[in-house]
């Protein structure tokens, strides 16, 4: 059996010839590292002022991409923002999300019902914005708003 050392601490892997680490608790350490390159964040900050920075950051986004912007002045509204292209209206809920070690977006899924477009903003500063999927309404990654104003509308019957 050939062996070699455990990228994490050094030890002789003497597992299956297609491991990598030498222990549980070594790749666990690795997906940990990965999972905090990949999410990497200022943190220290209250929690509040965290999502209004973020808020701006999608303001800011989607004002360069030609959308007229508007802001909730209530913690309390349905959403975050309203964003506004020629005669079209959505909704806009803005979270703060971060990758899982498989690279999915993970962020809170309540209070979702009013929103037409998610926007999730990374630790990294990234954006990624998520709609509807048409098939089974699920939340989707979206190429929106590049993708063009159609797409990320909702049907409503």
């Amino acid at each position: 059996m050939l062996s070699h050392n455990c990228p994490i601490c050094g030890k002789e892997v003497r597992r299956r010839p297609e491991a990598t680490y030498c222990s549980e608790k070594c790749r666990k350490q690795k997906a940990k590292e990965r999972y905090a390159a990949q999410n990497a964040h200022k943190s220290g900050l209250p929690t509040g002022t965290v999502g209004a920075l973020h808020e701006l950051r999608v303001c800011a986004d989607l004002l360069a991409q030609g959308f007229h912007v508007f802001r909730s002045m209530s913690p309390s509204c349905p959403c975050d923002l309203a964003i506004l292209r020629d005669t079209q209206l959505l909704r806009v809920e803005v979270r703060a999300g971060h990758k899982s070690v498989a690279g999915r977006v993970r962020c809170s899924w309540d209070r979702l019902e009013y929103a037409d477009v998610l926007a999730v903003v990374l630790g990294s500063g990234k954006i990624i914005y998520q709609t509807r999927s048409s098939d089974d309404g699920k939340w989707v990654d979206s190429e929106f708003p590049a993708s063009g104003w159609q797409s990320a509308s909702r049907m409503s019957s």
